[in-house]
């Protein structure tokens, strides 16, 4: 099956974020480049990061989270514009995250062209990526919402959320300074706060903000951090490159982390968007 009718659920939601990604960067420049001298190139190098859009996942696992609560419709469509927002904010962190790893890992390429780093410089890369975090909290700030509680949850979650996946890349460089091979639970601890910590904040705080019940909240974050393993796994499996080297204990773990995936949702499996959750699991390739 075929990712795009996986989503169909959030087809329209889908493209508003497209869309809405597209206005955020062009704020970014509305607010930082009057100066002649900087405008053009400014443009140049944040179109280059989003000349050849990702697969949008992290605002799609989002989306479908905040579908599938049992608040009803009218708080979902009273609060479409900040999820929307907040949607196209998950994606420029996950963006600006992609764009650090790329410097530290010397990359040459991402998404069929050359990497920010490989085009424009790492000095340049670092500013740019900082630049779409720093946008990644003022749309937090500036959400729609009259509930700051909500507000302050959300800048706690993806606070902390940052530092982790910072954590991560250290104490991975930490492996690699010690010329050290990973053993299996230091290899989970990487891809803990480098991949699922992050789809589990995002389907936290899309449950957050359509109004979930505490339960409901926590059950699709599990399952957000259970897919965020599946993923990176699956990932690793296809690249061969994982920082652990038997491919036979990835995909069991791989296997097993689709079941808890599964499993953290079941009483809420009628849902469509829920449906869909589940498909994306099925979806990611384990053998």
């Amino acid at each position: 099956m075929k990712l795009k009718s996986i989503l169909e659920p959030i087809a329209l939601e889908h493209k508003l974020v497209e869309k809405e990604l597209g206005q955020q960067i062009a704020g970014i420049l509305s607010k930082h480049t009057g100066e002649s001298w900087s405008e053009g190139y400014v443009t140049k190098v944040l179109q280059h990061v989003f000349n050849i859009p990702g697969k949008m996942l992290r605002p799609a696992l989002f989306l479908l989270s905040a579908k599938s609560v049992s608040s009803s419709d009218k708080v979902y469509q009273e609060r479409k514009e900040a999820l929307i927002q907040l949607a196209a904010g998950v994606e420029l962190l996950h963006t600006a995250s992609l764009i650090h790893d790329d410097i530290i890992d010397e990359a040459d390429s991402r998404r069929t062209q050359h990497s920010l780093n490989a085009e424009y410089g790492s000095k340049i890369a670092v500013l740019v990526g900082d630049i779409l975090f720093a946008q990644f909290f003022s749309i937090v700030l500036n959400l729609p919402l009259d509930d700051w509680e909500i507000k302050n949850q959300l800048l706690s979650l993806f606070s902390n959320l940052t530092q982790a996946m910072c954590f991560g890349e250290v104490f991975q460089q930490k492996l690699i300074s010690l010329s050290k091979d990973a053993d299996f639970s230091e290899y989970l601890i990487i891809l803990e706060k480098k991949t699922a910590l992050l789809m589990e904040a995002s389907c936290r705080s899309g449950a957050i903000i359509a109004g979930g019940s505490e339960k409901e909240i926590n059950s699709f974050a599990s399952f957000g951090l259970s897919f965020g393993y599946a993923f990176q796994l699956a990932d690793d499996i296809a690249d061969e490159d994982a920082v652990y080297s038997k491919m036979t204990d990835i995909a069991s773990e791989g296997k097993s982390r689709i079941s808890k995936a599964k499993n953290s949702l079941n009483s809420f499996e009628e849902k469509t968007s829920v449906k869909s959750l589940f498909k994306l699991c099925d979806y990611l390739n384990l053998d």
